[in-house]
């Protein structure tokens, strides 16, 4: 059974924060050097475009390991 959810419920049970479009979301990943390199349906890219329709900005703030 598959149960989709949507990015602003995830966000408000899991982080207990309101999304609306005045947030601004930085997402770390650090293992990502190079975001570009990403295919496109990698977890982070998916996440990274769901959180775009609900939010202002949003940022990925890459690092090595």
């Amino acid at each position: 059974m598959c149960v989709q959810l949507c990015i602003s419920e995830l966000l408000s049970s899991n982080c207990q924060v309101d999304v609306d479009a005045s947030c601004d979301v930085v997402v770390y990943d650090q293992c990502t050097v190079d975001p570009t390199m990403l295919a496109p349906d990698c977890f982070l890219v998916i996440l990274i475009n769901k959180l775009q329709t609900v939010c202002r900005n949003v940022y990925l703030l890459s690092g090595t390991a």
